[in-house]
């Protein structure tokens, strides 16, 4: 099952890549550095915005799925959407003046709704309809997009945000008919599910967000230091070099929604291994072959303005690795509920970011923010690793394919 629903997941997760790609290339090309800088810029502030909605309708919905009565958890999850979507846009402008608020609080409300169904799913163990709705959402904003510039002939950055709002949307609705109808659904109130799912989330998330910060801190540094152009120049390496992160993710999700379903600590440390193994290698194939790709095909792709995309992919990888393995073991940890290491590795690597980013980013820009970055997740990641190995015993196996591995894994993979 774990293979099946990792073979499910890396497919939808490299097709909604593939389309991600897609409208990396025409936002790059339609609306030039500035505008790619601009919508970087709004969706940084959005995942912030994620991120306190997820304390409640993140890992923790999908945590509690199959222990919690549902309608209790609905009822929680779509009281703190609403209040949060209200609330933390306004904290977002603090940080830098948002040209875009109202389609902050817009997009924020109904990323959050449509989040809280997928999760479900997840906890449910249904990975089917969760890549569905994934590959669904891209489609969808995709198609919404074309239609406003090409039929409607509105061509302005304001429709990027419109398609997102009109997807999420839409989808919400259909996922809830799905869950609706699976699930005999009562609302109902309860502050002690409230506490469960706070306690276990805001532990989740006090990681996730000082991640976030490791991840996308050096935006807001680059912002003051080179402008909306640098910053659009510098997201779209981040973007080629963090989309290897596809394969981790689409591992991790199913790695989590499998550990939280079963109780077996030897089955759980035996399927993050074999996780491991998987990502580590696939990573390194991917890296190699963004690496060999030669500087003129990122100008033909993304444009003129964009020559210094695979300086930034180079300077990336060695973080990029760094982190796509260490997911891998991250997850295996929010899996059994044990937060405190997750915390202590991105506490650890944001420090290093601030750092990095105070002394780096004014002096050499765009490669100040590569080095920074890169240093910073090959810490937090080498401290996530220790602790896990702590746990189990290490073997340099548990990382490299070697030939005894292939049966195993052949049948891992192709058998439910």
């Amino acid at each position: 099952m774990f293979a099946h629903n990792f073979l499910k997941t890396i497919f939808s997760k490299f097709f909604i890549l593939f389309v991600n790609f897609g409208i990396i290339i025409f936002t790059t090309n339609f609306w030039g550095s500035e505008g790619k800088g601009l919508i970087s810029l709004f969706i940084a502030d959005l995942t912030i915005v994620s991120f306190f909605s997820s304390i409640i309708i993140g890992s923790s919905l999908s945590y509690f799925t199959p222990r919690e009565d549902i309608g209790k958890i609905l009822t929680l999850s779509y009281i703190w959407t609403i209040l949060i979507s209200m609330i933390v846009p306004f904290v977002v402008i603090l940080i830098h003046f948002q040209d875009y608020l109202i389609y902050l609080f817009l997009v924020s409300f109904f990323f959050s709704l449509h989040t809280i169904n997928t999760n479900v799913f997840v906890g449910k163990e249904n990975i089917t309809a969760y890549n569905l709705y994934q590959v669904l959402q891209v489609v969808l904003f995709v198609l919404i997009l074309l239609l406003f510039i090409y039929v409607l002939k509105i061509n302005s950055i304001e429709t990027y945000f419109i398609a997102q709002i009109l997807s999420y949307a839409i989808l919400f609705i259909t996922s809830s008919f799905k869950i609706f109808k699976t699930n005999e659904i009562v609302f109902k109130y309860c502050s002690k599910t409230f506490s469960k799912l706070f306690i276990y989330g805001w532990k989740s998330q006090l990681s996730s967000f000082m991640q976030f910060l490791n991840y996308r801190l050096s935006y807001y540094f680059l912002l003051s230091a080179t402008g909306l152009s640098g910053l659009g120049i510098y997201s779209v390496g981040v973007a080629f070099s963090e989309a290897i992160w596809t394969i981790s993710r689409s591992i991790s999700v199913t790695l989590y929604s499998r550990i939280i379903n079963i109780s077996e600590k030897s089955e759980s440390i035996r399927n993050t291994k074999i996780a491991l193994k998987l990502c580590f290698n696939l990573t390194i194939l991917f890296i190699i072959v963004i690496i060999i790709l030669p500087s003129e095909f990122y100008t033909f792709i993304f444009g003129k303005d964009f020559s210094d995309v695979k300086q930034t992919v180079i300077l990336l990888s060695p973080g990029i690795l760094s982190i796509a393995s260490s997911n891998i073991i991250g997850h295996y940890f929010s899996g059994i509920n044990q937060f405190t290491i997750l915390n202590i590795k991105s506490f650890i690597g944001l420090i290093f970011t601030i750092i990095g980013s105070v002394i780096l980013i004014p002096a050499y820009g765009i490669v100040g923010a590569c080095i920074s970055t890169s240093i910073s997740y090959f810490i937090s990641s080498i401290i996530l690793f220790i602790y896990f190995y702590r746990k189990t015993q290490f073997s340099i196996s548990d990382f490299f394919i070697i030939k005894s591995d292939i049966p195993s894994i052949k049948k891992s993979l192709f058998n439910k």
